[in-house]
């Protein structure tokens, strides 16, 4: 049933209950998410919602219920229902290019997305609104390839550079380059 996919990214929020994201392999056309709510011994293959493209690059879970994830181009998507239904979640105002990795805390979430500027994308409010932050490295634009919220104020990001990577202490708004 899975054959042309390969592994993307994976949260678990307990022992039990896990998401996991497939993406395209080889020429492959589809993409899947996977829920476990046995500790891995039955996945779930989860509907995705017409307009999904670009491959599921990365997820997050954040309770037994709740999971964001996007696509590589950059199509958001939430579920409050442990995946029965997943949402598109729209960001016409700040559209992203390619997603590397994404992390949310609560209503809070973030984005990776290597632009040619270096962007990490972000709301503050569930997906209500979108902002666009980008990282500096010693005047030069880099790209996040990671990002990891620790709170809700403090992410981190790691750049494209070599040994490059960021910090910032207001849920994403401003970045400093920390080595």
């Amino acid at each position: 049933e899975w054959v042309g996919l390969d592994a993307g990214d994976i949260s678990a929020v307990d022992d039990q209950t896990a998401w996991a994201a497939l993406v395209s392999a080889r020429g492959a056309v589809r993409d899947a998410i996977l829920h476990t709510t046995d500790g891995g011994a039955t996945w779930v293959t989860q509907t995705l919602p017409a307009g999904v493209t670009g491959g599921v690059k990365s997820i997050k879970g954040l309770s037994r219920s709740e999971a964001w994830a996007t696509s590589m181009s950059g199509v958001i998507l939430h579920t409050t229902d442990g995946g029965a239904s997943w949402s598109i979640v729209p960001n016409a105002t700040t559209p992203i290019t390619q997603v590397n990795r994404m992390d949310a805390i609560g209503q809070r979430v973030w984005i990776a997305d290597s632009d040619d500027q270096g962007a990490v994308v972000f709301s503050h409010d569930g997906g209500l609104t979108w902002q666009v932050a980008h990282l500096d490295n010693d005047g030069h634009p880099d790209t996040p390839l990671t990002v990891h919220a620790a709170s809700w104020q403090v992410v981190w990001a790691s750049g494209t550079e070599s040994l490059t990577f960021y910090r910032s202490l207001d849920g994403g708004a401003d970045w400093a380059k920390v080595i």
